[in-house]
């Protein structure tokens, strides 16, 4: 009797992911439109990408977990607003997280 009850938590296990998923499907600031991608890559270089929104303001990653920068930056004309990341360990760190970004930082 003791068997099914851990095939039952197993399924159980594989049941609960899906719901996680869908989570961040439905935040806007979980999705990059193509284009923006596209912008980003260009103009910061292929080791750069978006990792998410506050406001007007996008945070562009390029590998700040290995010592890379993390861009602050204007959506629409992708301006630097300030430097963060990597950069602070050459002393070009600039303002971080920027005052305009009003979002929890981790």
């Amino acid at each position: 009797a003791s068997s099914p009850a851990p095939a039952e938590s197993e399924g159980a296990g594989f049941a609960a992911p899906p719901p996680a998923d869908e989570q961040p499907r439905g935040a806007s600031s979980t999705e990059v439109p193509p284009e923006l991608a596209e912008r980003i890559k260009a103009k910061f270089g292929e080791n750069c990408r978006y990792e998410r929104a506050c406001g007007d303001l996008v945070g562009v990653d390029c590998n700040a977990a290995v010592d890379g920068p993390y861009h602050y930056v204007r959506r629409d004309s992708l301006e630097v607003v300030s430097r963060c990341g990597g950069a602070c360990m050459g002393g070009a760190c600039t303002d971080c997280p920027p005052e305009a970004w009003t979002c929890p930082t981790y």
